[in-house]
């Protein structure tokens, strides 16, 4: 499956926004876009406008809804199969100290290649 354009993401937007909230942050980005200098913003407003269009159609955004789910559900789980593949589970664990900066956990990996 193709990548899916998240058009939540283009309006900085939750899943489960109101209407309200999508036309708000519909006309936010788009005051931000026209007062924007930089080159790439006519394309950046395209995007926006036509995340408003998707997002803010209820007979549109329902099934672009679904789409979203399927795409996110299936680079979870090609994400899962990767992430096992690289992580094997191990007998032994050293259990993380809660608050630890990360370097003892750091030179416990390198103390553990060692033995």
């Amino acid at each position: 499956m193709a990548r899916v354009v998240d058009h939540y993401e283009t309006l900085g937007l939750e899943l489960n926004a109101s209407p309200q909230e999508i036309e708000r942050a519909y006309q936010q980005r788009v005051r931000e876009l026209q007062a924007c200098k930089d080159p790439d913003a006519p394309e950046e407003l395209a995007e926006v406008k036509a995340a408003h269009a998707i997002l803010s159609d209820p007979g549109r955004r329902a099934p672009y809804d679904a789409l979203l789910r399927e795409a996110k559900a299936e680079e979870d789980k090609k994400y899962a199969a990767l992430d096992a593949e690289l992580h094997p589970p191990h007998h032994h664990h050293r259990k993380t100290i809660k608050g630890s900066s990360g370097w003892l956990d750091a030179v416990w990996a390198i103390f553990k290649l060692f033995t």
